[in-house]
């Protein structure tokens, strides 16, 4: 179900509109009666996506170097003064 609300109505409304969101339907914000957005629930990641701490760890690989200066730059540093 979509439901269309203004964006000047009071707090309570969009308390029930978001209450809708929480049962999966759409809600389309209205501004002067012209759509201006569309609000939908937010899916949760997926099982095999985990989001936390160490999920890339020894799955990717950085140089050693980094975060050494880059040689392309060192003619700039003439051109500062």
């Amino acid at each position: 179900m979509t439901l269309t609300i203004d964006a000047d109505l009071d707090n309570s409304v969009w308390r029930r509109a978001l209450a809708g969101l929480d049962a999966g339907d759409e809600v389309l914000v209205a501004n002067g009666g012209k759509t201006v957005a569309k609000l939908v629930p937010v899916s949760a990641p997926a099982d095999d996506s985990p989001l936390y701490r160490g999920v890339w760890k020894g799955k990717m690989w950085m140089s050693p170097d980094f975060d050494d200066p880059l040689d392309d730059f060192d003619d700039m540093d003439e051109d500062l003064d």
